[in-house]
């Protein structure tokens, strides 16, 4: 049995994500996996012969689970079912893993026995303002990138023991995906993830209207998923509360920025033009907060508008 199971998703082709990039991520799970004499699994909820060519092609040693018509969640929690390692390690075929990755991921967990799992530090690609801000937005919960505890982790750069993980599964409550509510319950448990900062995954810069408005969505669904958040008072406010959210939420960006900015490879002119930057994407977001209170709990999960 291998200690160790690597594991890459499908699902990001469903949204878009280009098949050389997943093949790229594949090859690169495959030398993961080699070099930690771990097993690589990949969760294919496309189905259909050319998935399986490309997996063939990339990592011809992989293990394809059926996933067909299964959420982002339930497909990464079939791969921990499946598993036969005691430890698993995601990676988003969207992702480009850098530098000893896992190791990092793996050094880190050995080194702390008590802990659940760890997250990597994941960021956009690029070294632009655009790049450091959506990095803000949607991974700014790793920042400052040094050893710490997490309220949220990125799904697509982790590592768990995977009897922690069968036992405290994920779930959507209709999100995309359930990393923030995940996280805290394992918070409220004493037993919170931990942050690797040198294992750094590059995700792709995904259609900004797209996530942006998905991110919208969800930060008003994760409130109706956890009403002891203390933004979901807000909630009876209805529509009205968007720009009390909004505000949160730009408030809480700029903190970022300014504490991390080093950490995206910013200087303090591009630190400026970002501080000006985030209002405005934000905005973008208040169209998915809106969508969310039209369409009201516990619709499907929401994929964004398309670009």
């Amino acid at each position: 049995m291998s200690r160790v199971s690597l594991i890459i998703e499908t699902y990001n082709l469903v949204e878009g994500t280009d098949r050389d990039r997943f093949a790229a991520a594949l090859r690169s799970a495959a030398v993961a996996a080699g070099g930690c004499d771990g097993e690589l699994l990949v969760t294919d909820v496309c189905g259909g012969a050319d998935v399986a060519r490309l997996v063939a092609e990339a990592a011809p040693h992989a293990r394809l689970l059926d996933a067909v018509g299964m959420s982002y969640d339930e497909a990464k929690m079939l791969a921990a079912a499946e598993a036969g390692g005691e430890t698993l390690v995601y990676l988003d075929s969207d992702c480009e893993p850098l530098g000893r990755w896992p190791h990092e991921l793996l050094d880190c967990l050995r080194s702390h026995p008590d802990a659940p799992g760890v997250g990597g530090f994941t960021r956009y690609r690029g070294d632009g303002i655009l790049s450091a801000v959506m990095s803000v937005m949607d991974f700014g919960f790793l920042i400052p990138r040094r050893n710490r505890p997490l309220a949220c982790y990125a799904f697509n750069n982790t590592a768990f023991r995977k009897r922690v993980l069968v036992a405290c599964p994920i779930q959507g409550d209709g999100l995309r995906c359930g990393c923030f509510a995940h996280a805290q319950k394992l918070a409220r448990q004493g037993t919170p993830l931990l942050l690797a900062p040198d294992a750094v995954a590059i995700h792709d810069l995904p259609p900004i209207v797209r996530e942006r408005s998905r991110q919208g969505h969800d930060t008003i669904a994760a409130c109706w998923a956890n009403p002891a958040l203390p933004e979901a008072r807000w909630l009876r406010l209805g529509v009205l509360s968007v720009p009390l959210f909004l505000a949160f939420r730009i408030a809480l960006d700029w903190r970022r920025l300014l504490v991390g900015f080093g950490d995206l490879g910013l200087r303090i002119p591009g630190l400026v033009a970002a501080l000006a930057v985030v209002p405005v994407l934000r905005l973008i977001d208040g169209m998915g907060m809106v969508h969310a209170f039209r369409v009201g709990r516990g619709a499907e999960p929401w994929g964004g508008w398309p670009e």
